[in-house]
């Protein structure tokens, strides 16, 4: 080998300053068709070798003080810069994304060479497109922690586990649909029944994140039931299907498998909106680059805009940009049919939200308490420092970036209330009951219907994040109060009346909150031990029962 390189440098040196330049000419129309061959099929490979054909063909160049091209950047093929002139080198943003429609926004900014129009260039890192890009949560934690990543598309929960890995820049969506947990429906009809159950997930993803929340949500601790943290969605998916676990959570199309096994959705994203995906930015990246962390954002907006506006047109684009396996999107309505499942923040969603960032914090510390309850450790952190609202505000000031019609799927919640009618009887009647939740014993002040503070705080904490976070649940209240005897001190009508009055003010109380009244359903539970002397069972009649419910056919 060594003898060839002494022999090819010989040849080299003997030819003529035209003859080399016709080499160099020859070995770059290579390179080019190489490209225009690749890039179609894939992208990394394309855009690698359409840098190295720039610099081939425009020779050495000097580099801009204070920019490096990114090496050693996991999952990326170092390359030679890309230059836009002969002394001027564009800054990188290297943004890691998993296969996830809403994610594909980013394949917008290239596809539209959107990077290069405001300055800065994007470097794609697909997980798991190939081997090499496969990474665990913990793997790519470290990668925007340490700055070798700039941006990643997560979702909110990861930050809420790692919140020194960056800051919270954008809202991309909430899934309406997508995330789910399936049940075996002989053995699980209410979230009160998974406690002693099998269930399965990813390790480490929002699926687990989910399964937590939902059992979090009807207070079955961690060790209550069997946990099957899985390498990825397909596995835990297939103990579903062979029969191992009850139940599984992940997301679609690769948890699909479980419905078509006879499997019950219980409950998914439409209906409990606490899937909330985010682009997170490395806080080296605002540190040190901030002006081109600023035009990524307004790039990120020009592109939804385009997907608003000409959703056909930006389904063909990913179409285009190929990995069609690795992205599901390859034919005719793939890409919209798939957002049509995911509620898609746009910028005017983004700048009301951002605009009163307390939202986020408080959506942070619901996931760090879900996390910990899991016996999760979580390090400690200002929460309202991590999320970073002035790139979209920045963003919100160019009137041009605004898309001038709604995302396919412009159910947004978070910056606004959920439309919902009134429950008829019928509806009320055929209503399904989806949890009882924990919290019973409401405290009022004795003898009256008005809530203690100690009440109010444990409303806000127990069943406030629920209603907040969920778009077609209804909550019913029923009261219940102790009939103190002897026989005849007090009338039923008395009793129950009492107990109505104390369903009305907790309903009051959450209509107060911000919840909207037409939610709420509330009514009275009989008293189990009328004309009793005794206390301990007064005590069991003193109970406000509180049931998620989701009317037939919404």
């Amino acid at each position: 080998m060594k003898g060839r390189k002494k022999m090819l440098g010989r040849l080299w040196q003997r030819l003529t300053p035209v003859g080399k330049l016709l080499v160099l000419a020859f070995l770059a129309a290579v390179l080019y068709g190489m490209y225009i061959i690749t890039k179609p099929y894939h992208p990394i490979i394309g855009n690698s070798i359409s840098r190295l054909v720039n610099s081939v063909s425009q020779g050495p160049t000097s580099q801009t003080p204070g920019t490096q091209p990114a090496t050693n950047v996991p999952g990326v093929v170092p390359t030679a810069p890309v230059v836009t002139g002969p002394t001027t080198q564009l800054p990188q943003v290297v943004v890691g994304f998993d296969a996830f429609a809403s994610y594909y926004n980013v394949i917008l900014i290239e596809q539209l060479e959107l990077d290069k129009k405001y300055g800065f260039d994007l470097v794609l890192l697909p997980f798991c497109s190939t081997d090499e890009n496969c990474y665990t949560e913990d793997e790519r934690s470290e990668a925007l922690r340490s700055g070798s990543w700039d941006a990643m598309l997560t979702t909110l929960d990861k930050l809420a586990l790692n919140p020194d890995i960056g800051k919270l820049t954008v809202l991309v969506d909430e899934t309406d649909g997508a995330d789910k947990i399936v049940v075996n429906p002989t053995v699980v009809a209410t979230l009160n029944d998974l406690r002693g159950r099998k269930i399965a997930y990813m390790e480490g993803s929002v699926g687990e994140f989910f399964a937590y929340y939902l059992l979090n949500l009807v207070r079955i601790g961690p060790n209550e039931v069997e946990l099957f943290p899985s390498e990825d969605v397909i596995a835990a998916t297939d103990l579903y299907v062979n029969g191992w676990v009850d139940a599984v959570s992940g997301w679609e199309p690769d948890v699909d498998a479980a419905v078509d096994t006879g499997g019950n959705i219980i409950i998914d994203s439409g209906t409990l909106r606490v899937v909330v995906d985010v682009l997170l930015f490395s806080n080296q990246a605002i540190e040190t680059k901030p002006e081109t962390v600023q035009a990524f954002h307004n790039a990120w907006f020009e592109a939804l805009k385009l997907q608003s506006e000409e959703p056909s047109r930006a389904e063909q684009l990913v179409i285009s940009w190929g990995l069609n396996d690795w992205s599901y999107v390859a034919a005719e309505g793939d890409l919209v049919g798939w957002l049509e499942t995911i509620a898609q923040a746009g910028l005017g969603a983004n700048a009301l939200a951002m605009g009163n960032p307390s939202l986020l914090t408080d959506r942070l510390k619901e996931a760090q308490v879900v996390w910990q309850w899991a016996g999760k450790s979580v390090p400690g952190a200002d929460l309202s420092t991590l999320v970073d609202p002035s790139f979209v505000l920045a963003a919100a000031e160019n009137p041009s970036l605004f898309a001038s019609q709604a995302p396919i799927n412009d159910s947004f919640l978070m910056a606004g209330r959920p439309d919902v009618p009134q429950l008829t009887e019928d509806q009320l009647g055929g209503a399904t009951i989806l949890a009882v939740l924990p919290l019973r014993k409401v405290e009022f002040e004795p003898d009256s219907v008005r809530l203690t503070e100690q009440a109010q705080s444990d409303l806000r904490e127990q069943v406030m994040p629920v209603l907040r976070s969920s778009t077609e649940l209804y909550l019913r209240i029923d009261g219940s109060a102790a009939w103190p005897g002897p026989s005849g001190r007090y009338s039923e009508d008395q009793i129950r009346e009492f107990a109505y009055r104390r369903a009305l003010a907790v309903a009051q109380f959450l209509a107060g909150q911000g919840i909207d009244p037409d939610r709420l359903v509330f009514g009275t539970t009989p008293s189990k031990y009328p004309n009793s002397v005794r206390e301990e069972e007064l005590e069991q009649d003193r109970f406000v029962q509180f049931t998620l419910i989701e009317p037939l056919g919404r």
